[in-house]
């Protein structure tokens, strides 16, 4: 069975270890932003799984009380740089004690998101808050990721016009042996989904038969002079305080080759 979990801020990756969680999830759904705010643990999170090629999708809470085009603004800032290869959601539900979330500011939203990245995207929502905030079905065919806790069958909205889901948010309390964060003396959990089908369909859709390693280079393009004092050598493009993935270094006057 496909396993997929999706995070937030509120899993914290000081407790997190991405290896083990690695070897424990097939794919992971990370919160982008909420409305106008980018997730402030994505950063973590994004280059803890990209470092062990776990595939990626991203999602976004929308608020009423930002503008479609600020949060859309938002959404392009945070995603600079980053591969989802599972695409992206539109998370369509009502926070609480907050101007309710309506149609019009989804729609136009959802739309700049299928402008950027020229393809149809997905929903996640619950039968509730869908019913109460979009009754419609125009985005019958577009995926649709369902919340529902304690069911054997998750119950789908009575006017998306879906007669299936994409994937199943069955629970907020999956255990993961690589997170180990306590509260009150109990292991806390993530959330956890279950995807439609099996491996093969999974793979599809997360590109895995197309990512096919570029042979290696016989000659080098051509050679640079090192001219400033020192640089570390990274293990991967990401800065970390700490240098945890500083794997030497070059000096002025070094002449390095680029492939």
């Amino acid at each position: 069975m496909i396993k997929i979990i999706d995070i937030s801020h509120h899993v914290d990756s000081a407790y997190m270890n991405y290896e083990k969680v690695a070897q424990e999830v097939d794919g992971v759904v990370l919160r982008i932003a909420y409305g106008n705010r980018k997730d402030r643990e994505i950063e973590n999170h994004y280059a803890g799984f990209a470092r062990y090629g776990v595939p990626m999708a991203g999602y976004h809470y929308l608020v009423e009380y930002v503008s479609a085009a600020e949060q859309f603004q938002t959404f392009q800032n945070a995603i600079r740089g980053k591969v989802f290869q599972l695409d992206y959601w539109s998370d369509v539900e009502l926070e609480n004690g907050a101007m309710p979330l309506t149609r019009p500011t989804v729609e136009n939203y959802h739309a700049r998101l299928e402008d950027l990245t020229g393809k149809k995207q997905g929903f996640y929502s619950s039968r509730h808050y869908w019913d109460s905030i979009m009754q419609t079905d125009k985005f019958k065919d577009r995926p649709f990721w369902v919340a529902n806790y304690g069911v054997q069958i998750p119950a789908l909205p009575v006017t998306g016009g879906w007669r299936s889901w994409f994937m199943w948010q069955y629970t907020t309390n999956y255990l993961l042996q690589g997170y180990n964060k306590y509260y009150n003396g109990k292991k806390v959990g993530v959330d956890g989904n279950h995807f439609y089908a099996g491996v093969a369909e999974f793979n599809d859709w997360a590109g895995e038969d197309i990512l096919v390693p570029s042979p290696e280079p016989e000659q080098p393009l051509y050679k640079v002079e090192v001219i400033t004092e020192g640089l570390n050598v990274r293990s991967e493009p990401i800065f970390y305080a700490d240098n945890r993935n500083v794997i030497g270094s070059v000096k002025d006057g070094d002449i390095l080759q680029v492939f």
